[in-house]
């Protein structure tokens, strides 16, 4: 009998999911969560330590554990199955640690001799949020939690001076007063870093969105260049794959081009690229791509377009373009131009179609020029 041994990243995956939940940012809220449960679970292990040696009370220790508890499952039920998730902030942060520090201050009043090894545990529980928190949340909590914990020693030094003496509880207030302050400092300057750590990813993808973009046109025309037409047009044909329908492709030449640049000069050139891309892109508005091929070549794909109807497109940009004048030096030169047209097949490779359009080009240029000629030929794979 053969043995399956499970794969072990299989299997953390799983219980990661289980434990936190499919959503990567709904995670990273659970796990704050269960930051917090670990300090109220090793704040019970202290207080069944002290029951065990005597200096507990068992009745004061369950109910320890019972608030420990209950505050534990139902912040961890609200997080892990999202039911904050429409809130401002979805970890209810500021309410763990509202409940982590009057929870402190109510143990503060049960337990004497292990007082202040607990207000460190509901300490560490408070501070996992305190990075987590805007200044001025921040430091409306530092207030909150030195008026509560210090009103609660006041008034306990005051009724019961025999167990909360007065000299001890100024010691335990002024560390209080000392720490909050301090982690509130900390948690600002970590939440100033954050901000600018943000602020430079954004502007970082924001530069590489530039980048690629940039590297995607072509610096005369503005249009998409060969690389990223070749990417774009896979993907089109895979589109074609799973949804066919009617797609026409056609490689433009613009006629006698050369004959531009050697009588006019390369400016003259550069404005009539220009010129025929500003057209293309007007005339054929919702077109699905429209590049620069190379040269004086563009490749034109019309979404939804049999070959006719493509046909049909480019007698409309010929006109367009011979009722412009193609130049601001030059006002009687005129554009025109051969096409080559084919259908996009989901059976054939982008190399192919482009190919066979590229035979029909060559065909329009050898009967004349100024013409668009169609090839339906489907090549084999």
């Amino acid at each position: 009998m053969e043995v399956v041994i499970p794969d072990s990243s299989n299997v953390r995956r799983q219980l990661t999911r289980w434990l936190l939940g499919p959503d990567p940012k709904q995670q990273r809220y659970v796990l704050r969560t269960l930051l917090a449960i670990f300090g109220y679970a090793v704040g019970t292990v202290i207080v069944e330590t002290a029951r065990i040696n005597g200096l507990a009370a068992q009745s004061r220790v369950w109910l320890y554990d019972l608030i420990a508890m209950t505050g534990s499952v139902v912040f961890y039920g609200i997080v892990r199955l999202g039911l904050a998730r429409n809130q401002p902030d979805p970890a209810l942060t500021l309410w763990q640690m509202v409940f982590a520090s009057s929870f402190a201050t109510l143990i503060y009043t049960l337990f004497d001799q292990i007082r202040g090894a607990l207000i460190a545990i509901q300490l560490a529980v408070v501070v996992y949020g305190t990075f987590n928190l805007r200044q001025r949340a921040l430091w409306g909590f530092a207030v909150y939690v030195l008026l509560s914990m210090g009103g609660t020693m006041f008034v306990l030094c005051h009724l019961m001076p025999d167990r909360f003496t007065p000299a001890t509880e100024w010691v335990h207030f002024m560390v209080l007063v000392m720490l909050q302050p301090s982690v509130a400092v900390l948690g600002s300057q970590f939440g100033a870093m954050q901000n600018q750590l943000k602020k430079q990813r954004r502007e970082l993808e924001a530069a590489v969105a530039r980048i690629q973009e940039l590297a995607s046109r072509d610096v005369l025309t503005g249009l998409y260049n060969r690389r990223h037409a070749m990417a774009l047009l896979d993907h089109l044909i895979k589109a074609q794959a799973r949804a066919a329908r009617p797609c026409a492709l056609a490689l433009v030449d613009l006629d006698h081009f050369k004959q531009i640049n050697d009588r006019y000069g390369h400016s003259v050139g550069d404005e009539a690229l220009k010129g025929f891309a500003l057209q293309a892109q007007e005339v054929l508005r919702g077109s699905e791509l429209i590049a620069r091929w190379g040269g004086e070549e563009f490749l034109l794909v019309l979404h939804d377009t049999p070959p006719d109807g493509a046909l049909v497109a480019l007698a409309r940009l010929r006109s367009a373009l011979q009722a412009q004048p193609i130049s601001s030096t030059q006002s009687a030169l005129r554009l025109n131009f051969s096409a080559g047209v084919t259908s996009l097949s989901a059976t054939e490779s982008a190399a192919q179609t482009i190919q066979r359009a590229d035979q029909a080009l060559y065909q329009a240029k050898a009967q004349g020029r100024g013409r668009d000629v169609v090839c339906a030929e489907i090549m084999s794979t």
